[in-house]
């Protein structure tokens, strides 16, 4: 970063509490302007700082809305008695109370608004070190811009599309109204000619990485293609999703650590005995070396808003439901069984549970247990390490006054780590008909070398020619899609890790954990030395073309119910379960043939376990699934 921005810097560690427009000067009675842009200009570099630090600022609000929206209207979490009753509308999908805030979408259009101010004023000529300063600044408000709306589709199937700022009053009325589908469209037009920028970065900002604050806009445009073919069933868009999160990880070097794997130590009677040390909660606690967090909201009251978050889980306002702790318990732990009752102990070999033991070992650091009951898991500790406190001194203002020390509180709001950018890689390689691909993501780890492994990608998911060379032997040649091709050596050693090892222990040692055989087998003349006929798959003639393409398709359902499995493993509570039961139950409507499922969305639903019953058949209706939108007309209060 240059100097100049560097000094700037300071200015910016209170900034969070300033917008790029006062309230005050949102709304004067005298006058029918909104904004006034001569008293508003973004003339110089700090201009442009001042302004980002308020659209980061306007974000903050959203920061709860995106985890309790995205969660209490799935079912991997639930509300209680003590949840105010506007909480409890939103987890019994039952919106009858006035002014329930859930139902306002006016902090959203905030950030809209002064997102497109800066998009409409900014001066992206300005070259700073052979530089143009600005550029990635413009970029990174439209992607902001992008991912706000993003969530006002998600959230309630219906946004008001402002491309310009509100300047006059009259300006309210100018939009286009649209339902998710639609704005996926225009968000991804909009996004794809910027999408090779650099990422924006304020530096820090009270010790946390402003460059965090910023979504990478191919990590959002994969996302929005993601949604479009889930919708669709478009292969194209599942191709591009891939792509631009195969170009996110390369650029950015993305790649899921080993060293995060949990791990048990099994005695010799098969019991679980001491718990291997694992950082796997750790990559949940933000920090400045944190690499798995990729983009966040920052809370505080420093800064205006402090997220409620943490008060709500530690008063149990909003606990996990009884189905999501089962996800846990129902998987098999595939680890290394040593005698412990011996010194030094020894390995004796590998050891597979059962739900009735360990299950899968993200359950106990995700989540912990009430003083009351050691066992009942009800709170969730991704929100406590989400927490931290900052101290400094401040000098006294009065001469020779002692100086005095501050504590100020922030919680962070992850809104996606690098887990999630390889499952949503997983769902888009699986949608182009790649299911070895996909789980190879969950099971062993995406790396150049496991790419090439026939037995883990085999090559008909590869594009292969074979050629024969001047002695008759015959080479083959393979050429992989730029989806399937990791650029960095590293990525071809033995560090990483499958996502589902972060819970599950070896699971690529794990036999039980694979694709189901579903090759369509012919028998032979032949016999077996038991006199049985001996069976070879189908050959992929016309003949048998149909029945192949229904085994693929079996293979290709069986992985996307895994990656929908591991989402809820590796992304419970986080604010994404409502996003990823949106993209699945859309794909199972858009495809045809026997796993074709027009409810699974009611499907999800009818199994959550909560002080509300939901009915399988009410979700049938895809407007039951969003939030109404308030009734009152947009007013001027929106755009603050």
């Amino acid at each position: 970063m240059n100097k100049f921005i560097k000094s700037s810097l300071a200015l910016l560690t209170g900034l969070f509490s300033l917008t790029m427009v006062s309230c005050s000067d949102m709304l004067d009675t005298d006058s029918n302007k909104l904004l006034l842009e001569k008293d508003h200009g973004m003339g110089s570099i700090n201009d442009t700082l001042y302004s980002m630090a308020g659209i980061l600022s306007k974000l903050q609000p959203l920061a709860d809305r995106y985890v309790l929206q995205g969660e209490i209207r799935a079912d991997l979490m639930s509300t209680t008695e003590k949840a105010d009753v506007y909480l409890q509308e939103m987890n019994s999908y039952n919106y009858s109370l006035p002014d329930n805030p859930y139902r306002n979408t006016k902090d959203y259009y905030a950030v809209i608004n002064n997102c497109n101010y800066v998009i409409h004023n900014i001066d992206t000529t300005t070259v700073i070190s052979n530089n143009m300063a600005n550029r990635r600044y413009y970029v990174a408000a439209k992607t902001i811009r992008a991912w706000t709306y993003f969530q006002l589709g998600l959230g309630y199937n219906n946004v008001k599309w402002y491309d310009k700022p509100i300047i006059e009053v009259g300006d309210i009325n100018n939009y286009t109204e649209m339902d998710l589908e639609s704005i996926i469209s225009v968000l991804i037009a909009d996004l794809a000619p910027h999408k090779d920028e650099n990422q924006a970065d304020l530096g820090e900002i009270s010790g946390y990485p402003s460059v965090k604050s910023f979504y990478p806009i191919k990590l959002m445009l994969g996302d929005l293609y993601l949604t479009r073919a889930s919708i669709n069933n478009s292969k194209g868009d599942y191709e591009m999703a891939a792509t631009m999160y195969m170009e996110q990880i390369n650029k950015q070097y993305y790649y899921l650590d080993n060293d995060y794997n949990c791990g048990l130590v099994m005695n010799k009677l098969g019991f679980t005995g001491a718990k291997k040390p694992n950082n796997w909660i750790n990559l949940h606690k933000p920090s400045r070396n944190n690499n798995e967090i990729i983009g966040s909201i920052v809370n505080s009251d420093v800064y205006g808003y402090q997220s409620q978050i943490y008060a709500m889980n530690d008063s149990l306002e909003i606990i996990p439901t009884p189905n999501s702790i089962k996800y846990f318990d129902d998987q098999v732990y595939y680890g290394e069984m040593y005698v412990t009752d011996e010194v030094p102990a020894y390995y004796v070999g590998y050891y597979r549970t059962t739900g009735d033991y360990t299950g899968d070992i993200r359950k106990y650091d995700g989540l912990i247990s009430t003083k009351e009951d050691k066992d009942d898991y009800k709170k969730i500790h991704k929100y406590t390490v989400r927490l931290f406190t900052e101290s400094y001194e401040v000098e006294s203002d009065e001469e020779d006054g002692e100086s005095e020390k501050v504590s100020n509180s922030y919680f962070i709001c992850p809104i996606t780590r690098q887990s999630m950018i390889y499952l949503r890689y997983a769902e888009a390689v699986n949608g182009l008909g790649k299911p070895n691909l996909a789980m190879a993501v969950l099971k062993h780890g995406l790396s150049n070398t496991n790419i090439a492994d026939k037995s883990i990608v085999p090559n008909h998911e590869k594009e292969v020619v074979y050629t024969t060379d001047e002695n008759g032997v015959i080479q083959e040649n393979i050429y992989l899609p730029s989806y399937m091709q990791l650029s960095l050596p590293s990525f071809a050693d033995g560090y990483v890790s499958g996502v589902h090892m972060r819970g599950c222990g070896d699971a690529d040692k794990d036999t039980t954990y694979v694709i189901k055989d579903f090759t369509h087998y012919l028998a032979t003349e032949d016999l077996d030395a038991e006199g049985n006929p001996i069976m070879i798959p189908a050959p992929n003639t016309a003949e048998y073309s149909n029945i192949i393409a229904e085994c693929k398709d079996d293979s290709i359902a069986y992985v996307n119910n895994l990656i929908f499995v591991e989402h809820a493993l590796e992304t419970s509570y986080e604010g994404n379960r409502f996003f990823d039961l949106y993209r699945f139950a859309k794909r199972y409507k858009s495809i045809s043939g026997k796993h074709r499922n027009d409810n699974f969305f009611g499907d999800v639903m009818a199994t959550k376990v909560s002080n509300v019953t939901l009915n399988a058949g009410m979700f049938l209706d895809e407007n039951k699934w969003f939030i109404p939108e308030d009734n009152k007309m947009i007013n001027v209060e929106d755009f603050k």
